[in-house]
């Protein structure tokens, strides 16, 4: 019983906060992007079925490229490590729980890493040297994704 008041608050304060927080709170914005954080990991938590659990990681790895895109076009270079790793690991988890659940959406999530790849691409052209950390980075989960695709066609 106790559980459940606690499951009721905590869905209740997330209604709220998603109410009165904007969803393209980016890195920036430490407090926003803190309260965004926190209901996406617990909508992550409310996702049951391992469907619906992938479905959702490749929302959030649209969010995620979106975040990446806003902090390297602001030239907000303190924030693009944090935000090139989170990337990458968003794309990790979700290729984690489509191959140990098995789920047969691997067309799909190549058509969306085919895509970021473009767009990943691009942004890591607008730094002039591979020397740049900046470069590296952006390149890092140019590579992870392929890795990625390599993984789920093999599955």
């Amino acid at each position: 019983m106790k559980n459940l008041v606690l499951v009721v608050i905590i869905i209740v304060l997330s209604v709220i906060t998603l109410s009165t927080s904007p969803n393209n709170a980016y890195p920036e914005a430490t407090f926003k992007y803190s309260q965004k954080r926190l209901i996406e990991k617990i909508t992550l938590k409310l996702h049951f079925n391992p469907q619906s659990k992938a479905d959702y990681y490749l929302h959030l790895l649209e969010i995620r490229l979106d975040e990446v895109s806003h902090i390297v076009n602001e030239n907000q270079l303190s924030y693009i490590e944090s935000s090139t790793h989170r990337y990458a690991a968003t794309a990790g988890n979700l290729i984690d729980i489509v191959i140990s659940q098995k789920i047969n959406i691997s067309n799909q999530i190549k058509s969306v890493f085919t895509k970021h790849i473009e767009v990943l691409t691009i942004l890591r052209d607008k730094y002039p040297s591979q020397d740049m950390a900046e470069w590296r980075l952006l390149q890092d989960d140019i590579n992870y994704l392929k890795l990625y695709s390599q993984q789920i066609s093999t599955k």
